[in-house]
């Protein structure tokens, strides 16, 4: 019996132990660690309008220090595993107030990788997932795309979720991004979408072109 009772306090001495190695904080809260940061990308092209075969950018160069919006504090978040973005290919086919009227497409579309790095994408229907290369304490990611059909499209930013720094997998943080110096030519969307009012999260993230 006393070994058997033995047995039991050294594999529950190794769990804890086990916790602790994984976690910094240990028990005490690390999951309630995270940090909310706005980020900025910009897209461009100089016409609304492009042929087949050009090539319209996404660029995000973001520093290694964020605000955080809950704190107001400065935070050094260098040396990211998994922050990246996802980036999705839309095509408007007409809709309404209650039907966006878009269809995804990323098959119109070939890819010119820049910076950044390509990840494990669980959604290769509606687009390519990066992550972000850490460069001169900046996150950089710039990839072109060339559309192969003509069409109206829109190109979709990501927010990233769940984002955490090498050797700390506790502590997490959000981003929420938005497009920077960019037209947006968002009255595409809106001529896609008669009589819809624009969220703020597309007028955020949307970047919309014309291509013949």
């Amino acid at each position: 019996m006393a070994t058997k009772i033995l047995v039991v306090v050294i594999l529950g001495l190794i769990g804890l132990t086990t916790i602790f190695s994984t976690c910094k904080k240990g028990l005490l809260g690390c999951a309630n660690t995270v940090y909310y940061f706005k980020a900025a990308a910009q897209e461009y092209h100089d016409n609304d309008s492009i042929p087949v075969g050009d090539t319209v950018w996404i660029e995000f160069n973001l520093p290694t220090s964020f605000i955080d919006l809950s704190s107001n504090k400065q935070i050094d978040y260098s040396n990211s595993i998994n922050f990246g973005n996802f980036i999705r290919e839309l095509k408007f086919t007409g809709g309404s107030i209650l039907d966006p009227g878009t269809e995804y497409s990323p098959q119109d579309f070939k890819y010119i990788l820049i910076v950044g790095n390509p990840t494990q994408n669980n959604f290769p229907k509606e687009g390519q997932a990066y992550n972000f290369s850490e460069l001169n304490n900046s996150y950089k990611l710039k990839v072109g795309l060339i559309p192969t059909m003509p069409g109206i499209y829109a190109l979709s930013i990501s927010d990233a979720d769940g984002v955490y720094r090498k050797g700390d997998e506790c502590t997490k943080a959000h981003f929420y991004f938005q497009l920077n110096n960019t037209n947006q030519h968002l009255y595409l969307y809106q001529n896609n979408r008669p009589g819809y009012q624009i969220s703020d999260y597309e007028r955020a993230h949307l970047y919309c072109f014309k291509v013949y």
